[in-house]
């Protein structure tokens, strides 16, 4: 197989929770995919990322560090103005911006031995994939994720399914740390329910999220037979029991079993003509002060 890709982006900021910037980047990439066998498979790929970001004044100084730094890319300062101790009278602070040109080399594998690709009840995906910013490029960084669904029948159409990821990242060579646009960002129904989606991370100097550089969850899932519907509905809906567990942390040397979070719960998740609805209603454990906790959750797109 062959896929092209062709992408532009303009933001300013990663998702609800995190502080502002400017970014705007555009690119493309190709991935040859390769069957080994009826359910193994590997890809291959290269994609080149032209990016640039900028602060804002209230950005926080994590960014404005990484921004400011000659080794992630070329700087600019500019001029801006910004509130001083009086609001009223603007204050001229210069404030980078940051241009680069990534090439980035891409591999995979897959193990699929799924009975279906939506609501499977039997079978596991597992999947495989690294990609580094190559030394020709701007910046030169690495990004590596493990995850896998795993669905077991239990009989009397209860299944047990399990979904789990473990994500890491750094740089190497002159650029200083993992771009802030890479980093991994979990909670959510897509991640850990019951907290805000993106909020398990470390926090910026504004006390939002920042993302890390390693990421870890699993989420168990015990799936009841569908009672509702007859046999017509039998692929369309699902309902879970759920526990949740997991975070990000800024480095892999940072983790520790005290900052893994917590959640149990009921999920519905239902296959409509615009996509998968999941609805999931949470209890989170083991939570800290701070923690952005959000007990009902809706998605689109996801199905587990």
């Amino acid at each position: 197989s062959r896929t092209v890709n062709l992408f532009y982006q303009q933001g300013n900021r990663y998702n609800i929770n995190t502080s502002s910037f400017l970014t705007r980047n555009y690119g493309a990439k190709v991935v040859y995919g390769f069957p080994l066998s009826e359910v193994n498979r590997y890809s291959l790929g290269l994609g080149y990322r032209h990016g640039m970001m900028a602060p804002y004044c209230s950005s926080p100084i994590e960014f404005k560090n990484f921004v400011g730094n000659p080794a992630n890319g070329r700087v600019e300062i500019n001029p801006s103005f910004c509130p001083g101790l009086d609001p009223t009278v603007p204050v001229n602070v210069p404030l980078p911006t940051l241009t680069y040109d990534n090439i980035m080399g891409m591999i995979g594998f897959a193990h699929d031995t799924r009975n279906r690709t939506v609501l499977p009840t039997r079978g596991t995906l597992q999947q495989l994939q690294l990609r580094v910013a190559l030394p020709i490029g701007s910046e030169t960084y690495y990004k590596a994720t493990w995850s896998q669904f795993t669905f077991v029948p239990l009989g009397a159409g209860f299944v047990y399914g399990v979904n789990s990821l473990v994500g890491i990242g750094g740089a190497y060579g002159d650029t200083s740390s993992l771009p802030p646009y890479e980093h991994f960002f979990a909670g959510g129904p897509s991640s850990v329910a019951g907290y805000q989606s993106g909020t398990l991370t470390p926090l910026d100097s504004n006390g939002l999220s920042y993302g890390g550089e390693f990421a870890t969850w699993v989420r168990n899932e015990l799936i009841i037979p569908n009672f509702l519907g007859g046999p017509s509905a039998q692929h369309s809906y699902r309902v879970a029991f759920f526990l949740d567990a997991g975070n990000v942390f800024a480095t892999p040397g940072d983790f520790s079993w005290d900052g893994i979070r917590g959640s149990y719960g009921i999920a519905l998740t239902w296959l409509t003509p615009l996509g998968a609805m999941r609805f999931s209603y949470a209890i989170p454990f083991h939570y800290q002060p701070g923690d952005r906790l959000e007990r009902f959750q809706f998605s689109l797109g996801a199905y587990f």
